[in-house]
């Protein structure tokens, strides 16, 4: 695959380091890449048999600027619920909790303005007992939601 690292006025970006990192089980070669004139990088990526199949991408230097592309066949798979401030496994009644896993917001990253959290952010919904909790963030990995105080918890802990 061949990689072009622009910013938002399609400017590239010559020289730039791009360290790419397959998900367990895939393989990527060079593991890091030099962007030529174009702003240009290739890699060759193999997936790993495991429906979680992903490729990092990620400016050296700069981890906040990256990618992450799924092989896209995937379903959408479940790794874990956690407290989002104590990282305990398992849901509570009034927090904040994470949901881990792989193919989750098909592609996007979303983020909730801070004062209004949606039932659905980015065509991502997430149900408790049939009803929809407020999102505050969904990408591919991670889904971040509001478990209201009053919420009935049928069963603890994760899985659910």
């Amino acid at each position: 695959m061949v990689v072009r690292l622009t910013d938002i006025n399609n400017l590239s970006y010559p020289g730039a380091r791009l360290v790419a990192t397959a998900s367990a089980g895939g393989s990527v070669a060079p593991a890091e890449a030099v962007a030529d004139a174009e702003g240009q990088t290739a890699f060759r990526w193999t997936p790993g048999s495991s429906p979680i199949s992903q490729l990092r991408l990620e400016v050296k230097g700069f981890p906040d600027v990256n990618l992450t592309i799924s092989n896209g066949s995937a379903a959408p798979v479940i790794e874990a619920v956690e407290n989002a401030a104590s990282f305990q496994t398992g849901t509570a009644a009034g927090a904040i909790e994470t949901l881990w896993g792989a193919n989750l917001a098909d592609g996007q990253t979303v983020a909730a303005p801070p004062a209004a959290w949606p039932a659905q952010l980015g065509g991502v919904q997430a149900l408790l007992n049939g009803s929809p909790l407020p999102l505050l963030y969904v990408s591919d990995t991670q889904i971040n939601f509001y478990v209201p105080a009053d919420a009935a918890l049928e069963r603890e802990p994760w899985p659910w």
